[in-house]
């Protein structure tokens, strides 16, 4: 699995998460729940971010 699938797999599994919280409503479960949404929407971000800097990492140091 090629890393921005995984990155998308980790943010709709975030959106999805969020949604499920907005739907339980007020209970203690839900407030895991949204700190682990939030966590695998960062992650992806970080993930993709990471991707792509080392694209161009990559062709910087190939033009160079």
């Amino acid at each position: 699995m090629s890393v921005p699938r995984i990155a998308g797999l980790l943010a709709l599994i975030g959106l999805l998460g969020v949604v499920a919280v907005v739907t339980l409503g007020k209970v203690t479960s839900a407030t895991y729940l949204l700190d682990a949404s939030f966590i695998c929407i960062a992650l992806a971000g970080v993930i993709f971010l990471g991707y792509v800097l080392a694209g161009l990492w990559k062709d910087f140091r190939r033009s160079a």
